[in-house]
């Protein structure tokens, strides 16, 4: 076998100046391998021929240097392959979306904005899907591009992605996801689904407690992933009334770490009625709810169509109603963050879950505080008054003075009485237009 790796510069029309990086192996009885990449600057055409020889010194598959032979589901089946633990199941099905159209099989070294287009223009279909899903989903295209070198070690930049956001916003192709406010009344709505929680349970074709789960999450505002199936038997302790939660992975400000967190009454005695309790001897990895978390939202969908109720997410919303109960009932920030294990650093729970109070402030603050143009309006009232109290002072002086035989003091103290009787009317006049 024989096997050369150089670099060369090169010249065209089209392109200009630029290197030529070639791989030429020989092996007898099979057809010569040759491969050539682009470079724009003979440092990068060097580093890639010296990578190759050294991948060629260890014996390894050297397909990964060669861009135009790899198409973008070789990258998508490498990345679930090597990142696949460390991804959560939401992220793989995002990721293994891109298989399922076109742009999959495009070679990674002719990826360009316009492929990228094209998936989101397959993706939206009319409006089969939201726009805020379609980036999500274009998202994670640009999440396998960026972490291919590091991770699969395949060197492809997400320039395709990057140069395709103008379109993709012009095209309204995409859109930025909502913040939800939908919180479920307890008096109305959250007796009629708890009611129809118990009727399902009945059903011989179901072991979810739905009605469990749904007081948990009405009260102790968990997660969906926090819940069911993460929620094991040595998260729960029972003496000191706490619960282990796991919080989301991948965010800059929550890097994942496990956290104990206060365990409400109602959680405490839904929990006991299912069996748990201090002394149970039940084992620590046993799974509180061991389902499928989409088994579990399926199924409270299915119970709120029979209600007729289609606008509310048990598990997104009953977090949002728990939190807002939790404030209404005067738990401090700090408080309410302990409970629903929102990070110290993070702004979610200010920003999306007590928006509430803010608007409430907002309203008590127009109602109580006087406006800029109300104080002007008061003062200039006001020193319309004293110009008046000043008028009258300088009038009872002269009549003093005129009047023979009154002294100093006493011009003074008729003067100060006129101006007391005056501005005391002033201030009852002032305070009966209010």
């Amino acid at each position: 076998m024989s096997c050369k790796v150089t670099y060369d510069p090169r010249y065209s029309e089209s392109r200009g100046h630029y290197f030529r990086g070639r791989i030429r192996i020989i092996e007898v009885g099979k057809e010569p391998f040759n491969h050539s990449e682009h470079f724009e600057f003979e440092s990068d055409a060097k580093a890639w021929c010296d990578d190759v020889k050294k991948a060629l010194k260890r014996g390894e598959c050297i397909l990964r240097f060669c861009t135009n032979k790899i198409k973008l589901a070789d990258l998508v089946a490498k990345t679930l392959k090597v990142r696949g633990a460390a991804l959560r199941s939401q992220e793989k099905s995002g990721i293994r979306r891109i298989l399922k159209h076109s742009i999959a099989h495009v070679p990674l070294s002719k990826l360009c904005s316009s492929d990228v287009v094209q998936y989101a223009r397959e993706l939206y279909d009319g409006g089969k899907i939201k726009r805020q899903t379609v980036n999500w989903y274009i998202n994670y295209l640009n999440n396998v591009l960026v972490h291919a070198e590091s991770s699969c070690r395949i060197k492809v930049n997400n320039l395709a992605v990057k140069n395709a956001w103008k379109t993709l916003w012009s095209e309204k192709l995409i859109d930025k996801s909502s913040i939800r406010d939908r919180v479920i009344d307890d008096t109305s709505e959250g007796t009629d689904i708890l009611e129809a929680c118990i009727d399902a349970e009945k059903s011989s074709r179901t072991n979810i407690p739905y009605a469990k789960i749904y007081r948990i999450v009405m009260a102790q505002s968990l997660r969906r992933s926090a819940i069911i199936g993460g929620l094991k038997r040595k998260h729960i302790n029972f003496k000191e009334s706490l619960i282990k939660v796991e919080k989301q992975q991948n965010k800059a400000t929550n890097k994942g770490e496990p956290e104990w967190c206060p365990m409400l009454p109602e959680t405490r005695e839904v929990l006991e009625e299912m069996g748990f309790h201090e002394s149970d001897g039940i084992n620590s990895e046993h799974a509180i709810f061991p389902f499928n978390p989409n088994s579990v939202t399926t199924g409270f969908t299915r119970i709120l169509n029979k209600l007729g109720i289609k606008d509310i997410h048990v598990f997104r919303d009953g977090r949002r109603t728990a939190i807002s109960n939790l404030d209404d009932n005067g738990y401090s920030l700090a408080k309410i963050r302990t409970v629903s294990t929102h990070s110290a650093k993070s702004k979610t729970l200010e920003e999306v879950y007590i928006k509430s109070d803010i608007k409430k402030v907002a309203q008590e603050a127009k109602v109580n505080l006087p406006s800029r143009k109300q104080k002007a309006a008061k003062e200039g009232v006001l020193k319309n008054y004293d110009k008046h109290f000043h008028q009258q002072a300088a009038d009872t002086i002269v009549k003093m003075i005129s009047r023979e035989g009154k002294s100093p003091d006493d011009i003074l103290n008729a003067v100060l009485q006129v101006m007391q009787r005056k501005r005391a009317k002033s201030a009852n006049s002032i305070a009966s237009r209010e």
